[in-house]
Formats: structure tokens, sequence, C-alpha cells
């Protein structure tokens, strides 16, 4: 385990945000287009941006540095 500072390297959430919704967005319009393989990769990278967002708002909650597991380091959602 690695301890992480919650101060340190806290990426931009509304830039994490507003990727998320770019993500939605593309999905949306490839599914409008009829291209269904294109929006399943764009909403492929959901899950792992979703992660990351969860782990930014913890870590914006915690005062002092906090364990970081293996598994929580994990990649989750792939791209096609």
């Amino acid at each position: 385990m690695n301890l992480v500072d919650p101060a340190a390297a806290i990426p931009d959430l509304p830039e994490l945000i507003a990727e998320a919704t770019r993500l939605l967005s593309e999905a949306e319009e490839r599914v409008a287009a009829g291209e269904i393989l294109p929006a399943i990769s764009s909403l492929g990278a959901l899950p792992r941006l979703n992660k990351i967002l969860l782990d930014v708002c913890a870590k914006m909650l915690v005062k002092e540095p906090v364990s970081v597991s293996k598994e929580s380091e994990m990649s989750y959602g792939n791209y096609l």
C-alpha cells in the first residue's frame, strides 16, 4: 500500500466532469449517426472516469494521508 497526500496531485474536478459530459455527448452523437460500435467505445471509457471522479471527491473529503490499495490503482473500462 502507498500513502497518498490528499492535497497532492488532485486532478481538476471540473475538467474531469467536462470529460464525462464530452464522452456522453460523443456517444449520443454516434448513436444518432448509427455508429453503434464507436458509441460503445465512448461509453466504455466512463467506468474508469467514474472511478477517478469518485477517488478525487473522496480525497477532497480526507484531511490526512490515506492508504491506497493495489486494487484501487487498477484500470477499469476500456476503449475499443
